[in-house]
């Protein structure tokens, strides 16, 4: 198994740091062989290298903002992540965002593997150091959810033809 999780944000914009938060409790747990944990916080252009090699699975820990209820998460498929751009619903306070990231991966000839963003609706993107409430309270189970997804990866289901 080659899985990356992967934790965007910056840790002096209060929310934004939702996706380093995720990566620092996931790397506490006991993960399978294969899977890496990295904190690429602001250094975006970091992951578009890393992506080079891509892994089987990459997984983005990320604040994003969709209009919904300050903590709530999301898992957004890159169809998903790539109507709410277009939709102009994201905004982050990165220098280097997850579509900008991608972008850069193509222009150095990569491709952008299968990938999952676990997103939470920040409450604040505000200058500052510390989550809110609501977004620290999502922390645990985004690692949760994170875990899952590492599971299936693991364990994909697989579709049965019964022959008569």
């Amino acid at each position: 198994m080659n899985v990356l999780v992967a934790g965007l944000g910056n840790v002096f914009r209060t929310d934004d740091a939702f996706g380093v938060e995720v990566v620092r409790e996931v790397a506490r747990w006991p993960l399978p062989f294969g899977v890496r944990t990295l904190d690429f916080g602001l250094r975006g252009v970091h992951l578009a290298f890393e992506l080079l090699h891509p892994p089987e699975l990459l997984i983005v820990a990320d604040a994003v903002c969709r209009g919904v209820e300050p903590g709530t998460l999301a898992i957004l498929e890159p169809a998903e992540w790539a109507t709410a751009i277009a939709r102009g619903d994201t905004r982050d306070a990165h220098v280097l965002d997850l579509q900008s990231i991608l972008s850069l991966l193509l222009e150095l000839g990569g491709i952008a593997p299968p990938m999952r963003v676990v997103a939470c609706e920040p409450a604040s993107l505000d200058d500052g150091v510390g989550l809110s409430t609501c977004v620290q309270a999502a922390v645990e189970p985004a690692a949760a959810t994170i875990s899952r997804l590492i599971a299936q990866q693991r364990h994909p289901r697989r579709e049965v033809a019964l022959v008569c």
